[in-house]
Parts: structure tokens; sequence; C-alpha cells
């Protein structure tokens, strides 16, 4: 999420990785440099080679199948 963001649902926070908080992670062990470079990618995927594809489901045939 980018600064000054709200999650859109409460509910979000269940499918994000480590519900948004790794257990055991020390915020005082990411140096200026890192924080410097990582600010701008906030809210975003990221740089590099990383895309996004959204679909939308019209029908359900068969809704005991896994998705």
């Amino acid at each position: 999420m980018g600064r000054g963001q709200r999650l859109r649902e409460q509910d979000d926070v269940k499918t994000t990785e480590e519900s948004g908080c790794i257990p055991g992670a020390d915020p005082e062990k990411v140096s200026s440099r890192a924080r410097e470079r990582g600010l701008p990618q906030l809210g975003t995927m990221g740089s590099g080679n990383h895309f996004l594809e959204i679909q939308r489901v019209d029908e359900i045939y068969d809704p005991l199948s896994p998705m």
C-alpha cells in the first residue's frame, strides 16, 4: 500500500503475505539505503519484471470444484 492509503477491506490483511507482519522481523536491521530504495515502491509491485493479471468469473459451473 502506498503512504496515506488504507486497506480497501479489513479482510485484505488475511490474504496479505504473513498478514503483513513477518514474525521475528526486526525493522531496525533494515539499512537506511534499503529504506530509501524501497520507499518509492510502496503500493506497487516493485521493480523488475512483474505483472498483475486480473480476471472476473462470469459464471460458476460447478460450485463444489476447487478454484
